[in-house]
């Protein structure tokens, strides 16, 4: 498939100021993009789920990766104990994203 992607639309929605040839291309790179992703689609599932674990690990990783498993947590003075702001039970982080609370 190729699709035609609205650069007029999408800087607008981005808010850039493109020059045309920044304009075109970002379009070129970006339809190229979308062809990549879209040949995703024809690889069959059953092929992804085999291949997976192997695209990112060697092949004997089964033999060595072990089953994930819940444990206790530390207390918690202990984890807060090192932190620079703490309410009792959480730590405080600066607000950023957001209005300014007063």
């Amino acid at each position: 498939m190729n699709r035609k992607i609205d650069m007029e639309r999408l800087t607008q929605l981005a808010g850039l100021r493109l020059s045309q040839e920044e304009r075109a291309r970002l379009q070129t790179d970006l339809e190229e993009m979308v062809s990549c992703i879209e040949s995703l689609t024809h690889i069959p599932e059953a092929e992804l789920a085999e291949t997976a674990l192997s695209a990112y690990a060697p092949s004997d990783a089964r033999e060595w990766l072990r089953a994930d498993e819940t444990e206790a947590s530390l207390p918690l003075e202990e984890l807060l104990q090192n932190a620079p702001l703490s309410d009792g039970a959480y730590f405080v982080v600066p607000q950023t994203v957001g209005e300014e609370k007063e």
